[in-house]
């Protein structure tokens, strides 16, 4: 994202600065981090037969801001790509996401050309 996509989108969430736009960049690096690792760990235990770390963990970890890391992994993994309620689930929440921040940019966008 270039400087006025990313002032865009701060200006649109309430309460957040332009100034705060690198912490959240920051934030979203270490959640999908933390994603990555985890659908590892989960496809390792997958592998040697122990218990596995639930479905809605994984899930979760993709929405609170994740979902680009859950989707890279069941590719890079070769990992819950044949469950298809999951992939399912997985799908809606990075759509849901992607449309969330489209909507936030372009609402910034307009209230910067505005003001």
């Amino acid at each position: 994202m270039n400087g006025a996509a990313w002032q865009g989108l701060a200006e649109a969430l309430p309460g957040v600065g332009f100034a705060s736009a690198p912490l959240l960049a920051g934030l979203l690096l270490a959640v999908n981090g933390w994603t990555l690792l985890r659908f590892r760990e989960d496809k390792l235990r997958a592998l040697h037969g122990l218990p596995r770390l639930p479905e809605r963990r994984l899930l979760r970890l993709a929405l609170i801001g994740g979902s680009p890391a859950a989707l890279l992994a069941t590719e890079v993994f070769r990992h819950k790509r044949r469950k298809p309620s999951f992939m399912l689930r997985l799908r809606l929440i990075a759509v849901a996401q992607a449309g969330l921040l489209l909507g936030l940019a372009i609402a910034g966008l307009m209230t910067a050309e505005a003001g």
